[in-house]
């Protein structure tokens, strides 16, 4: 995500924060999309990777997005929004999951995290 974050800042300073929120916001979702498709491992690392170097793109070129739309007084506010925004947008997934995912998927993440927890795995 630092990666992106400074990469996609300076391209986003030179060529237009919009246009190149979009190019990240492209790479975030093939990223995501291919790590679904992924085969092995390696492809998982590889797709993640790319899909984070989008996110970190999208956050930072998004916090100055904001900033530039709220007036200078509320400018604090409105990241702090955006910041918060996304922690509850992962608690909502990780919700969501236990009513998406069939019981076995659980049962198996369950047993991956006690073990993990616990040094049996």
């Amino acid at each position: 995500m630092l990666l992106g974050g400074i990469v996609f800042g300076v391209l986003a300073d030179k060529y237009g924060r919009v246009k190149v929120f979009t190019y990240t916001i492209l790479l975030f979702a093939v990223g995501t999309a291919l790590t679904g498709l992924a085969t092995n491992i390696e492809q998982v690392y590889l797709f993640r990777f790319i899909a984070g170097i989008g996110a970190g793109g999208e956050y930072g070129i998004g916090m100055a997005l904001v900033a530039e739309a709220w007036p200078k007084n509320k400018q604090g506010r409105a990241s702090s929004y955006v910041s918060v925004g996304a922690q509850y947008g992962v608690i909502l997934a990780a919700l969501l999951s236990a009513v998406i995912l069939p019981k076995e998927w659980i049962d198996i993440i369950t047993s991956i995290l006690l073990s993990s927890l616990t040094g049996l795995g």
